[in-house]
Order: structure tokens, then C-alpha cells, then sequence
């Protein structure tokens, strides 16, 4: 039986690949609502976190400057309540592979 807590368990999914609020809700068996504030956690504590912000599917208008996890009710430019939802991942640096450029350059 897995005993990671759910933050770990959204950290491992989204180290692993993009995810939306959706997307971690079913897999962790959670409400959104718990998810969004478990993913504000994770955004803090982890230095990877990224955001693909949520779009306008309209007017192709993006939300960059959003700082809420959540998703848009509508699209300040032409109202529509049609918004794709923001993607989450954690980038992870290969630190092994700066490593090997740094030491084959000391060579």
C-alpha cells in the first residue's frame, strides 16, 4: 500500500508529467477544492513548480498574470465562460548531467 501523503503523491505525478486540477482529482481520489489547496503547498515548497496558464478558447486570450491555481469562471476580454483549465508540472533539473558538462569541461 502506497503511504505518501497526497502532496507527494502530486509532486511525483506532476515530476512526471502536466497535469490539470481535473486530472490529479481523479487520480487521488480528492475534490478539486482539496487539490487546488494541496497544489498551493507544492507551489511553494517545491522550486521546480510551472504553471501553463488557462486560455480563453474563444478568443485564444491567456491568463499569465494570474496568480490562483483555480480556473477562470470567464474571460475578462470577451466574457465567454469557455476556459481551459491551467496545467501544472515540476521541472526537474538533471543535476548528474551538469555535472558530467562541468567536469568535461575542467578536463
Amino acid at each position: 500500500m502506497d503511504q505518501k501523503t497526497n502532496r507527494q503523491r502530486i509532486i511525483s505525478i506532476l515530476t512526471s508529467g502536466k497535469a490539470d486540477v481535473t486530472h490529479l482529482s481523479i487520480r487521488l481520489s480528492l475534490k478539486e477544492k482539496e487539490v487546488l489547496t494541496h497544489l498551493e503547498h507544492v507551489r511553494k515548497s517545491s522550486h521546480g513548480f510551472k504553471i501553463e496558464p488557462a486560455k480563453c478558447l474563444c478568443c485564444s486570450f491567456v491568463f499569465e498574470d494570474r496568480t490562483k491555481l483555480s480556473v477562470p469562471s470567464r474571460c475578462p476580454k470577451c466574457r465567454s465562460e469557455r476556459v481551459c483549465k491551467p496545467i501544472f508540472y515540476i521541472e526537474v533539473k538533471d543535476d548528474r548531467r551538469n555535472h558530467k558538462k562541468r567536469t568535461a569541461k575542467s578536463s
